[in-house]
């Protein structure tokens, strides 16, 4: 189970660290004597208590691409030292472990925070962010794991209930609120400004595509290996031959069906007061209609070619675009261009993150398939030829 990586907690001393960064004030690192910690509901609880001042009363693990959340319900503690009693109103919240490798930069996880926090201004309902005891969005703590320590990131959230978007009916019209949705968000998103982002170099952004390359060798099939070469080898010329009248800005990253919630599932078409958007992670700054490829690269994973085909699934959801933000065609050529480069970016980095972590590989084809199944729908075929289908 990829759950082990979390089960057991490393201290030398018992007692805190202080990590210096760029940002100010530095942030502490908390160390648990790992004899303390030896099962998730323990690792929990210490989390909680220690960086919340909140008392654990049940989790639930849920799913992750590389970062392990769980749903949580909690309660104020009465006093640090004092043992928990029993709960009289319980909130639920989200906690985020993220992953090792971009646990090494914490500014970035704050960076990202932050954009949550302006996305709730701007009238996008999301989980927003809790502060822990040091009045920082980011908690760190040093985990073992396989007697290597590794620090990471944890970030609590509220909890934003309601039902998943992948199991509402009628997909014609899922796919034009879709197309309006990440409009919306795209317009919610358009003054956003953090430096952070201003030198962010996001691997699964659209801007580098060209390094795809170098883990084609992960994707062991060898049809699907060359397929996927041939369109990379001629994708960064066409793709970035004139983007001068295209529109840059941050972007959420990763608007899916997985990672929309509406609350009220009789009145999630009439408006966007009934959808919430979580998992705020891939955010950076690139192509404004980079959303909307990504977006396009999700319909497949939950609307099957029995119940609507690619290229009806494409025009309901450019037509919801549209309905907020028009589309030039420049602007369809280069949305193409982004949609293929996706795909790839799914196929190939799923296929490494297969190997990385064989224990999460159904989660991980979950999205892997139906992107294979999106790209020979689309191959072979000339740009006006794909534009016109949608």
């Amino acid at each position: 189970m990829r759950l082990a990586v979390f089960l057991w907690m490393f201290s030398k001393t018992g007692r805190f660290r202080v990590l210096m960064t760029s940002s100010t004030p530095p942030y502490v690192i908390h160390d648990v004597m790992s004899e303390d910690c030896h099962d998730e509901k323990t690792m929990l609880e210490k989390i909680m208590s220690v960086s919340y001042g909140l008392c654990l009363t049940s989790f639930q693990l849920l799913g992750g691409y590389d970062d392990v959340n769980y749903q949580v319900t909690a309660v104020e503690e009465v006093k640090s030292h004092e043992p928990c009693t029993k709960p009289v109103l319980e909130k639920s919240y989200v906690v985020r472990i993220i992953n090792a490798n971009d646990s090494k930069d914490p500014t970035r996880i704050e960076a990202t925070n932050a954009i949550l926090d302006h996305a709730i201004r701007k009238g996008v309902k999301a989980h927003s962010n809790v502060l822990n005891r040091e009045n920082q969005t980011v908690s760190l703590w040093r985990f073992n794991k396989q007697d290597k320590e590794e620090v990471r990131v944890v970030c609590l959230r509220t909890f934003l209930p309601g039902e998943s978007l992948s199991n509402v009916t009628s997909p014609g019209v899922l796919c034009y609120k879709l197309g309006a949705f990440v409009a919306h968000v795209t317009r919610a998103l358009e003054d956003f400004h953090h430096p952070f982002f201003d030198t962010f170099n996001f691997g699964w952004s659209i801007d580098n595509i060209e390094s795809l390359s170098a883990n084609l060798h992960f994707v062991k099939d060898n049809k699907r290996r060359q397929v996927l070469k041939h369109i990379l080898d001629h994708l960064p010329i066409e793709m970035f031959r004139d983007t001068s009248s295209l529109k840059t800005g941050q972007i959420h990253g990763d608007i899916s069906f997985n990672n929309i919630i509406f609350q009220n599932p009789g009145d999630f078409l009439s408006d966007f007061s009934q959808w919430g958007l979580i998992d705020f992670h891939d955010t950076h700054k690139t192509f404004c209609l980079y959303e909307l490829a990504v977006s396009a690269c999700s319909l497949r994973r939950f609307i099957d070619k029995e119940t609507l085909s690619t290229s009806d699934a494409m025009r309901h959801l450019l037509a919801g675009y549209r309905s907020i933000i028009p589309l030039s065609r420049r602007d369809l050529e280069f949305l193409v261009f982004a949609i293929k480069a996706r795909l790839c970016s799914i196929i190939i980095y799923g296929h490494r993150q297969c190997h990385m972590d064989p224990n999460n590989e159904r989660y991980i084809n979950s999205s892997l398939n139906p992107a294979w199944e999106f790209v020979l729908d689309i191959y072979g075929k000339s740009t006006q030829t794909v534009i016109a289908s949608f």
